[in-house]
């Protein structure tokens, strides 16, 4: 797959690319596995075009994203779960891209907006900090860049 628009991420694959020990280096979803995905939460459409990128980059692991927390087929199910559980609806085909806090929010983008969707975060329950359910952030691609520019400021401290 061509990557054209995450191109930040695919030249800095690494969050600490001179350490042996721990690169924090992203790892690629397969693309059987990405249709897959398009198959079960886009009803066979394809993704939008960045989100297909970053899951061809970086879609098992990612150090601009908390990925690791579970399987990636709980990392989809399980929010759907919590969702019904806080009787919430998103009333659109979505794809959770980070879980920020277990069981109470996570950020996430509709499938069928354009290729390049917005961000959105989901706080299940926001009745308790009166904040919105669903705040909307940025466009996915400028969330990945400026991820990595944090994390790269970081990795410059030490």
């Amino acid at each position: 797959m061509k990557i054209e628009i995450l191109t930040y991420l695919r030249d800095n694959p690494a969050q600490y690319s001179e350490n042996t020990e721990y690169e924090g280096r992203i790892e690629p979803m397969s693309f059987s596995e990405i249709q897959n995905h398009e198959m079960i939460y886009n009803n066979g459409k394809p993704f939008p075009k960045v989100l297909k990128e970053l899951l061809f980059l970086a879609g098992k692991s990612c150090y601009v994203l908390k990925h690791n927390v579970l399987d990636i087929n709980e990392f989809q199910k399980d929010p759907r779960e919590w969702i019904e559980e806080s009787n919430k609806a998103i009333n659109h085909p979505f794809y959770v891209i980070e879980i920020c806090d277990f069981a109470e929010s996570f950020l996430f983008v509709h499938l069928d907006e354009d290729d390049d969707p917005i961000v959105r975060h989901a706080e299940l329950y926001c009745e308790e900090y009166n904040v919105p359910f669903i705040l909307c952030l940025c466009r996915l691609s400028a969330f990945i860049n400026h991820r990595i520019d944090i994390k790269k400021k970081d990795s410059d401290l030490f």
